[in-house]
């Protein structure tokens, strides 16, 4: 990265994936929870011919937060990178 004026534009996207990896694992969580309290249960997806357990959507959320992480450690190495020039 050749501008230094994107660091902080960097470091900001950053702390955002951050916060949105652990929104998706608390979201996860509570499937979780749910799940264990409501063996079975679905939840009805799009136009409702279709539905997902609570562990499917639980491992969505799962797989969200880790993209998010992998996203904000990439933008974090791309600030520091920027620093170094």
């Amino acid at each position: 990265m050749s501008d230094p004026s994107l660091i902080p534009g960097l470091m900001r996207a950053a702390e955002i994936c951050e916060q949105f990896e652990e929104q998706n694992f608390a979201i996860s969580m509570d499937h979780q929870m749910t799940e264990m309290q409501n063996p079975g249960i679905r939840i009805p997806g799009g136009d409702g011919s279709w539905s997902l357990s609570l562990a499917d959507h639980s491992h969505i959320h799962v797989c969200k937060g880790h993209a998010a992480r992998e996203i904000a450690a990439f933008l974090r190495q791309m600030a520091q990178q920027g620093e170094s020039a």
